[in-house]
């Protein structure tokens, strides 16, 4: 018999490759994904499980069905011809739609086709379509849409004008509504500074307190600064400003709110203008009561002047009736009368209610009222009086008693104060939730008399430092001296110096509680001056950040820890704040990528690092994170260095927040290319190994411990006559004669013993029932623990080898046969030439 001779290595390589094929089975079942091939036609010739559970069918229920039928009638002509479009210059499309899931759910699918060519004629052979439900994705989409656009209309239409500038002090961003607030769109405003909007003398005084702000790194608070409309009108505007810090903590600008407080400004004023001329006019007519009988005519003089150019409502009642009988044009202005006859035809207790807030008839509190003026020669006091048209509003009403010659009355100078009402009731609620905020803060509110040197505290200060009920100092001199002696200095210069000229008092010191234990505050106040500019009280705020200042240190430890794990981490560390802007850039990632951090940070990523074919894709990444605040944790995605190479970089990604909102994205980067490279090595090295098995000139199978055929390679489909899908799970002994199989049974448990293997002769029974001569060589394949699992054989048939040998070996007996035959007569043909030779010796002897 002649055998056909395998190398060691080929076997190698052919079991390998087996292996190999299925691992690569294994992934394309279990993906999450659903897979499928289809013909040119349509026809489906291969599913994975994720589709066949996606679509609710069976496999045989698909393998063979138009791959069409899949898709929603609407959509199948488009995708249909998509797909038929498919070349080599353009050999994949990615395709969305709406589809109905089996279960009646609208469900959002996205295809992506591959075509696959044969590589001799270059002509499709095959279609590979990959699909997966993206119905999330949609639903997430549209509700952040929605989402943004809620918050962008919060930003626009919030009443305050938003910005940002940098350390110059040049706007970066503005909000829409400085339109509503000085008339210029948003566009004119990035580039410029705050003091291009400003009176030249404003913009010099606001520029020293910026510029020490920057230099200080603080907060702006509450500044109030005058700016031109684009009309040329003043604006007065509050602005409050933070410092901000890039990652590194290099400050790098202000963000910040401004106020139009123009109107609340103008209000102010006439407030205090109000209560500056009420006080002027009544000092005035003090004196002038005293000097009325040396100075008559001039007095009158004087009075009929003051009477009708005054603002103020002034009227003349005179005895024995006490009715009006004269007043200026201010008050019919005020009571909404035609004229003087039209008011003075009215009793004085008629351009009022039936009754005054206390519940008293106006015409008795009148009459009282007037008689007590009478009687005293003046009488102020609070009324509330009745247009003709129905309107109530409050006044002050002066009452003097005036004598010129023999004759006297009274005149009543009256003060509308609805304005001065309603700032004096928001003044009573505001201090009410001031103290209803101060009892509940931890923050302390105090009110400084000057004059008396008596503290006045809101909150709850004396358990805080834990002293008894109202043992905590209440006056400046005993507060004073609770401060630590190297601060003392410094606080007593401060509120000294704002003291003589009034304004804010800002400084931080160390305060001592009753157990000894040292507190930090941070002490901010105002100290207001009177009409005459003389100080006479100091309000402001006291905040304890002991505790902030011990959580700072302990955040600038764990920053300085953290940063050099960063540092030293053997793999990329980045961050990336909007935009990809990068805000963090370790040394690996500069061993790597051959840039320096101080050449990145603040650049764009997706610009420097990433290929211009692969940018608008990580731009609608970026879109997704921003709009969903969520990120793909694991990617991987090249990246190109500063020597215009690759490098493949498997990313590890975190999404950081600060207050709920987002502040960078965190990834973590392990370069992988070598193992990418590696990889597609692996992948080329299985195709070959693939190939080889399944067009290996001899039979290859695969049986695991059961005896059960799990792999067939195409030959040995080809030989025995079976389809692969009929020959798997076959039990070996419905393909081998009794004979053979008793002789597999023996080798069976001869594999079991590790490193064995066994070679058999015998025959196979073919679907057809024909039966061949075989020769299998087998060997076991065991796990990580060293259990046998299956077998893997190579059989070749030798029917034909074996009939040649058949052949051969009849020659071979014919040839010896002959063989046998020819010696014996080439002996006799031996004997016959010696018996010839002596005749014919014989023959001469004769002769």
């Amino acid at each position: 018999m002649v055998k056909q001779k395998i190398n060691n290595k080929e076997k190698a390589r052919i079991f390998l490759g087996v292996d190999d094929l299925m691992i690569y089975r294994d992934v394309v079942e279990e993906m999450p994904e659903s897979i499928c091939r289809f013909k040119p036609g349509g026809i489906l010739s291969f599913v994975n499980k994720s589709c066949c559970k996606y679509f609710n069918k069976k496999c045989d229920n698909l393998v063979g069905k138009s791959f069409y039928s899949l898709i929603p009638l609407k959509d199948r002509g488009v995708i249909k011809q998509t797909i038929v479009s498919l070349s080599k210059k353009k050999p994949s499309i990615t395709y969305k739609y709406q589809a109905i899931a089996p279960n009646g759910e609208t469900r959002w699918q996205e295809w992506t086709n591959q075509a696959i060519f044969d590589k001799k004629t270059g002509k499709i052979i095959e279609y590979q379509s990959i699909g997966r439900d993206i119905t999330k994705q949609k639903e997430e989409k549209e509700g952040l849409v929605k989402s943004e656009k809620k918050f962008k209309d919060l930003v626009e239409n919030v009443s305050d004008w938003i910005w940002e500038v940098d350390t110059k002090g040049v706007y970066t961003y503005v909000s829409p509504k400085v339109k509503n607030i000085l008339g210029y769109e948003s566009k004119e405003i990035v580039g410029k500074t705050p003091f291009d909007f400003m009176p030249k003398e404003e913009a010099k005084r606001v520029a020293v307190i910026f510029g020490d702000s920057i230099k200080r790194k603080k907060p702006i608070e509450v500044l109030e600064n005058k700016n031109l409309h684009k009309d040329g009108s003043i604006i007065i505007l509050q602005t409050s400003g933070q410092p901000i810090f890039n990652q590194e903590g290099n400050f790098i600008g202000y963000i910040g709110v401004d106020r139009d407080i123009t109107r609340q400004k103008e209000v102010e004023d006439e407030l205090k203008k109000v209560h500056d001329e009420l006080a002027q006019l009544f000092e005035e007519k003090t004196i002038k009561f005293k000097k009325v009988r040396e100075e008559q005519e001039k007095q009158k003089e004087h009075f009929q002047v003051l009477f009708e150019s005054s603002r103020d409502a002034i009227m003349i009642l005179e005895p024995p009736t006490w009715a009006f009988t004269s007043c200026n044009l201010s008050t019919v202005k005020m009571f909404a009368c035609k004229d003087e006859k039209d008011f003075i035809s009215y009793p004085p207790w008629k351009l009022s209610p039936p009754e005054q807030p206390d519940g008293i008839s106006s015409a008795d509190k009148a009459k009282a009222m007037i008689m007590e003026a009478v009687e005293k020669g003046s009488n102020f006091f609070e009324w509330t009086h009745r247009r003709k048209n129905g309107e109530d509003f409050p006044a002050t009403i002066l009452m003097t008693r005036m004598t010129v010659g023999d004759k006297t009355f009274l005149q009543a100078t009256v003060r509308d104060i609805t304005e001065r009402k309603k700032i004096e009731e928001d003044l009573k609620e505001s201090e009410k939730r001031l103290r209803i905020v101060a009892k509940m803060s931890t923050d302390f509110i105090y009110e400084w008399n000057i004059k008396t040197g008596r503290l006045e505290w809101l909150g709850d200060i004396d358990k805080k430092f834990g002293y008894f009920n109202g043992k905590f100092p209440r006056t400046f001199r005993a507060w004073i001296s609770t401060i630590y002696s190297k601060d003392r200095l410094v606080v007593e210069k401060q509120i000294k110096k704002q003291v003589k000229i009034g304004g804010l008092v800002d400084v931080a010191y160390r305060i001592k509680g009753e157990l000894g234990k040292w507190y930090y505050w941070t002490n901010r106040g105002w100290v207001l001056l009177d009409n005459k500019g003389y100080p006479y009280k100091m309000i402001g705020v006291c905040i304890d950040v002991t505790k902030q200042k011990e959580i700072n240190e302990n955040l600038i430890k764990e920053k300085k820890w953290t940063e050099t794990v960063v540092q030293l981490a053997p793999n990329i560390v980045i961050g990336l704040g909007r935009k990809s802007k990068i805000l963090m850039f370790n040394k690996f990632a500069e061993r790597l990528t051959g840039y320096k951090a101080d050449e990145v940070i603040g650049k764009n990523w997706i610009e420097l690092f990433v290929s211009k074919e692969q940018r608008k894709g990580m731009y609608d990444v970026w879109d997704l994170i921003f709009k969903n605040e969520f990120i793909e944790h694991h990617y991987t995605n090249p990246i190109q260095i500063k020597n215009g190479n690759q490098r493949t970089i498997a990313w590890n990604n975190t999404l950081i927040k600060e207050d709920g909102k987002f502040k960078m994205v965190l990834s973590i980067g392990e370069d992988i290319t070598d193992r990418v490279i590696a990889e597609i090595a692996l992948k080329k090295s299985e195709s070959r190994y693939r190939d080889i098995v399944e067009n290996a000139p001899v039979m290859i199978h695969s049986v695991d411990n059961n005896g059960k055929i799990i792999f067939i390679n195409n030959m040995g489909c080809l030989v025995l006559g079976y389809s692969k899908e009929e020959v798997k799970g076959l039990h070996i002994r419905e393909i081998y004669s009794s004979d053979l199989w008793k002789d597999v049974q023996k080798g069976f448990e001869k594999l079991k013993i590790k490193g064995s293997k066994f070679v058999s002769l015998g025959k196979m029974i073919k679907k057809n029932g024909e039966e061949i001569d075989v020769e299998i060589d087998s060997i076991a394949i065991y796990d990580d623990n060293g259990v046998f699992v299956r077998t893997r054989s190579i059989i070749r048939d030798i029917t034909q080898a074996k009939k040649i040998g058949d052949m051969l070996q009849e020659k071979i007996e014919q040839m010896e046969l002959m063989g046998r035959l020819n010696l014996k007569r080439h002996k006799k043909v031996l004997l016959l030439e010696k018996e010839n030779k002596r005749l014919k010796e014989l023959l001469k002897l004769k002769n």
